[in-house]
C-alpha cells in the first residue's frame, strides 16, 4: 500500500510519477485511477472508462524497497517505495 514512485531508467526517482495503491483494492496512478488484484501470480491494473475499459498485466517482484514490473514484451518498470514497504 501507499504512494511509489516510477524509477527513471538512470535510476533516479521521478517523484512526480506516482502510483498509489489503497487497501480497498484502487489505486491512482498512471494519469488514472482503476483497480488492482494478484491473479495467477501477475499483478493486474482495470481501467474503466464511460464507454471502454483496459487491463495491464505484469509479472512482478518485490526487490528491497523496489517493485519491478516485467510488462510482455520484455520492458520492465521500476517503481521505489522510501522507507518501509507497508
Amino acid at each position: 500500500m501507499g504512494t511509489w514512485y516510477e524509477v527513471d531508467d538512470d535510476g533516479s526517482v521521478d517523484y512526480d510519477e506516482d502510483i498509489q495503491f489503497f487497501s480497498d483494492g484502487t489505486f491512482s496512478g498512471f494519469g488514472e485511477d482503476g483497480t488492482y488484484s494478484i491473479v495467477d501470480g501477475q499483478l493486474v491494473f482495470r481501467f474503466q472508462w464511460a464507454v471502454s475499459s483496459f487491463v495491464y498485466v505484469y509479472d512482478f517482484d518485490f526487490q528491497g524497497n523496489e517493485l519491478h514490473l516485467f510488462e510482455e514484451d520484455g520492458d520492465e518498470k521500476i517503481l521505489q517505495k522510501e522507507g518501509t514497504l507497508f
